[in-house]
C-alpha cells in the first residue's frame, strides 16, 4: 500500500508549497487602525476566522476625511452592486460594468465629496474616481485596472484607508474559483487623483504556511519634509518578521526604495544563535516569500510584478551558502547538495560549499570494465548498464552483454529485447522526455510503437507532472528555450511500476499515477519508511526495494529508506568531477555499484561496511 508523508527538510525549505498543486484558503482582512495609526491588512490559511463578503468600516462623521493629516482614518466604502447609487444626495452611475464599492473622500479640499469607485467589467476591476458636480457626479473616469480579475471572480470585500491630504488605499479581496488573493491599490488624493501602484497578497496555500499582512503609514524617510509612505509586510511564523518598505514621495509620482529591504535582510543574516544558521534559513524564508528573484514564488505581487525588488541576491545567496556548509558540517550530505543545487548557479562564490560536501563524501575504490559501446538512447532512459543478480553485470540492448563479478570479462548474452526505454507495464507507452514547463518538472509520453533503435519516432501524445520546480527567472511561462527545458532540478524516473512511475530527487520520490478517465495525472510522494513500488527494472533498486542510488554533480548518492533510514555520498578515488556521472545502477544485495562516466563503465565492488 502507498503512504504519503511531508517532503523532507530540503523541500520544505526551497519548494513550499509548489509541489504539489494550489489549494488557497479563504482570506481574512481587518482594515481598523491599531494604536499606533498603522493600517492592517492580511490574509490567513483557511479556518482562522475567514470572514464572508463585507464592506469596509462604518460610515465616519461627515467629513472626515478633511482631518487625514491627523494620521491614517478608515475610509467609508458604500457597497452596492449597481450601475447606478445615490452616495450623499447626488447620483453616481457608470455607463459600463457594475459599481461595487464607493470611498467619499476630498481630494480637492473644496467641501464637497468627490468618490474613489471599484467598477467590475466582465474581463476586469476598474478604480476610478467620480468628481462631484451638483447634484450628480460626473461619469467616473478609470485610473487603472487591478490585475488578474476574470468573469469567475467575485469582490468578497472592499476597504479603504484616508492615510493623508497626499494618499489613499483601498483594498479589494478578490477569489476567482478559489484562488484568493488581496490587492491593495495606492492612490494619490491631492490634485488630480492618480492611481500610484498596487500590493497584492496571495494566500496561504495551507495552515502550516506563514501568513502575510500589510500595515501602511507614513514616515518622512529620506529627510525632506514630505511624508513618504511606508508599507510593513508581516510574516508571521516563528520567528514572526516585518519587512519595512518605503515608497518615497516625489513629484507627482512615488518610488520604491530597496535600500531599506537591502539592510533588513543583510541585519538578520547576521543574526547567529547556537546552531550557527538561523539568520541564514530566516533570510531564505523572507527572500521566497517577498523577493522578485524568489526560488519559491513570491506570495506578493508589486504590480504586475511577483515580488517586490529586493535588489538582494547576493544576501540571499550568501545565506543559501552558510545554510549549506552548516549542512555538510553536521553530516547532512544530501541536505547540502539539495541547496547547491538551489543555489543555481557556478563559479568561485560556490566553492567553499563544494568543498564542504566533498569533505563528507566516502571516498570508495573502482575498477575500470572497459569503454561503453555506442548504445542510442532517448533523453530519458534505464541505465544502459544493470546487475542482473548480485554477481552479474549486463549491458542493455539488442544483444546483450554480461559481465561475471567473479571470474571478469564480458561475454555476449542471448538476445532479450530489453532496450533502455521507460515503457509502462503493459508496453503500450513510453516517456520520451523529461523537461523543465516554467515552474514545474513534466514527464512526455507517446506509443511505445514509435521507439526504434533509441529514437523516438513519432509526437508526444500525454504528459505526467513529476514535481513543482522554482520560477525560471525572465522567462515567460510558454517560452522555455530548448537550453532550458533540460534543466530538470535533479530528478531522475527510475521506472515504471504497475502503481505508477516512479520519479527520485535524492531522498524524494513520487509516484505518478496515470489519469484514470477524464482525470488528470497526480504525483503522490512516498513516504520515506515505505519501500519502492515493484517491480522496477533490474539494477534500479535493491531487491527490498529501500536501497537506491543516484548520480549527483559530486559523486553517487546513496539513499536507503524505511525504520533505519541512511544517506551516503560516494566519491569514486578514479573520478574527475569534470566528467558527468549517468547509468548509476545498484546490486540486488546493495553491496556493489556501477556507472559510467567518461565514456567507460565502472564498478564499486563495496562500499559498505556491514
Amino acid at each position: 500500500m502507498m503512504m504519503t508523508t511531508a517532503p523532507s527538510i530540503s523541500t520544505r525549505l526551497l519548494f513550499a508549497g509548489l509541489l504539489l498543486g494550489l489549494a488557497w484558503a479563504s482570506p481574512g482582512c481587518d482594515s481598523k487602525s491599531d494604536e499606533q495609526g498603522k493600517v492592517p491588512f492580511g490574509l490567513r490559511p483557511k479556518g482562522k476566522d475567514a470572514p464572508g463578503p463585507e464592506s469596509g468600516d462604518p460610515d465616519p462623521a461627515p467629513n472626515a476625511g478633511k482631518k487625514a493629516d491627523n494620521g491614517p482614518k478608515p475610509l467609508a466604502a458604500l457597497a452596492t452592486e449597481s450601475p447606478r447609487v445615490d452616495v450623499e444626495g447626488s447620483t453616481l452611475s457608470t455607463s459600463e460594468g457594475e459599481i461595487l464599492a464607493v470611498f467619499p473622500v476630498d481630494p480637492d479640499g473644496d467641501g464637497d465629496r468627490d468618490a474613489f469607485v471599484l467598477v467590475r467589467h466582465p474581463e476586469r476591476l476598474a478604480i476610478a474616481f467620480g468628481e462631484r458636480l451638483e447634484e450628480s457626479f460626473a461619469a467616473p473616469k478609470s485610473l487603472g485596472t487591478i490585475p488578474w480579475t476574470g468573469p469567475s471572480c467575485q469582490v468578497t470585500q472592499a476597504t479603504g484607508q484616508d492615510l493623508s491630504k497626499h494618499f489613499v488605499v483601498l483594498g479589494a479581496t478578490i477569489d476567482c474559483d478559489g484562488d484568493v488573493r488581496q490587492t491593495h491599490v495606492v492612490l494619490s488624493r491631492d490634485g488630480k487623483p492618480r492611481l500610484l501602484d498596487t500590493l497584492t497578497l496571495l494566500a496561504p496555500e495551507s495552515d502550516q504556511d506563514s501568513e502575510l499582512g500589510l500595515e501602511f503609514a507614513l514616515k518622512d524617510t529620506d529627510g525632506d519634509g514630505t511624508d513618504d509612505l511606508q508599507a510593513a509586510v508581516s510574516v508571521n511564523g516563528t520567528p514572526p518578521f516585518r519587512l519595512e518598505t518605503s515608497w518615497l514621495n516625489r513629484a507627482g509620482s512615488i518610488a520604491l526604495d530597496s535600500t531599506g529591504i537591502q539592510k533588513q535582510l543583510a541585519s538578520l543574516l547576521s543574526a547567529k544563535d547556537s546552531a550557527g544558521s538561523a539568520g541564514s534559513r530566516e533570510v531564505v524564508r523572507i527572500f521566497n516569500l517577498l523577493c522578485d528573484h524568489s526560488r519559491t514564488g513570491a506570495r506578493i505581487l508589486a504590480g504586475p510584478q511577483r515580488g517586490l525588488r529586493c535588489h538582494s541576491d547576493d544576501i540571499a545567496l550568501a545565506a543559501l551558502l552558510e545554510m549549506g556548509i552548516d549542512h555538510a558540517d553536521k553530516g547532512e550530505v544530501m541536505e547540502a547538495v539539495a541547496l547547491q543545487r538551489a543555489i543555481d548557479r557556478e563559479g568561485q562564490r560556490t566553492e567553499p560549499l563544494q568543498k564542504a560536501i566533498e569533505k563528507r563524501a566516502q571516498q570508495v575504490a573502482t575498477e575500470s570494465l572497459g569503454p561503453l559501446p555506442a548504445l542510442a538512447t532517448l533523453p530519458v532512459h534505464l541505465p544502459r548498464i544493470a546487475f542482473q543478480d548480485p554477481n552479474t553485470l549486463i549491458l542493455r540492448g539488442d544483444l546483450e552483454k554480461r559481465y561475471d563479478l567473479s571470474t571478469g570479462g564480458w561475454t555476449d548474452g542471448t538476445p532479450s529485447g530489453r532496450g533502455t526505454a521507460i515503457v509502462d507495464p503493459q508496453g503500450q507507452t513510453a516517456i520520451v522526455a523529461l523537461e523543465r514547463e516554467c515552474d514545474r518538472i513534466v514527464a512526455r509520453t507517446g506509443p511505445a510503437s514509435d521507439v526504434m533503435a533509441g529514437a523516438f519516432l513519432g509526437k508526444p501524445q500525454g504528459e505526467l507532472p513529476i514535481a513543482r520546480a522554482a520560477p525560471l527567472a525572465d522567462v515567460p511561462c510558454g517560452q522555455v528555450p530548448a537550453s532550458l527545458r533540460t534543466r530538470t532540478d535533479g530528478w531522475h524516473v527510475l521506472g515504471w511500476a504497475p502503481q505508477g512511475v516512479v520519479a527520485a530527487n535524492l531522498d524524494q520520490v513520487v509516484v505518478i499515477e496515470p489519469p484514470r478517465g477524464e482525470g488528470a495525472a497526480t504525483a503522490i510522494p512516498l513516504d520515506k519508511t515505505a519501500p519502492l513500488p515493484a517491480p522496477l527494472p533490474s539494477g534500479t533498486a535493491t531487491q527490498d526495494g529501500l536501497t537506491y542510488a543516484l548520480p549527483t554533480p559530486f559523486g553517487i548518492a546513496v539513499i536507503t529508506r524505511g525504520a533505519r533510514p541512511r544517506e551516503v555520498l560516494l566519491r569514486p578515488a578514479s573520478w574527475k568531477a569534470a566528467q558527468p556521472l549517468s547509468d548509476v545502477t545498484i546490486s540486488p544485495d546493495g553491496r556493489a555499484i556501477a556507472y559510467v562516466a567518461g565514456g567507460s563503465i565502472h564498478l564499486v565492488r563495496s562500499w559498505r561496511s556491514d
